[in-house]
């Protein structure tokens, strides 16, 4: 992905609010629903390889590679 560049998470349990990380920096969202978030990547994030976390009431998802 490319920095400031769109990412959409779809699943189910989102709730209606959260946080979303990027390499651990906080992403930018601008859609979320119980079913679809859409985040963007930070521009501070590293080249190469990172990760996503999905934090939903205080609670983390596993780390995803993106």
């Amino acid at each position: 992905m490319p920095r400031s560049g769109r990412l959409v998470i779809q699943g189910t349990g989102f709730g209606t609010d959260g946080d979303v990380f990027i390499a651990g920096l906080p992403a930018w969202t601008t859609t979320w629903t119980d079913a679809r978030v859409v985040a963007f990547v930070p521009e501070a994030a590293p080249v190469g390889s990172a990760s996503l976390t999905v934090v939903v009431d205080g609670t983390p998802s596993n780390e995803l590679p993106l």
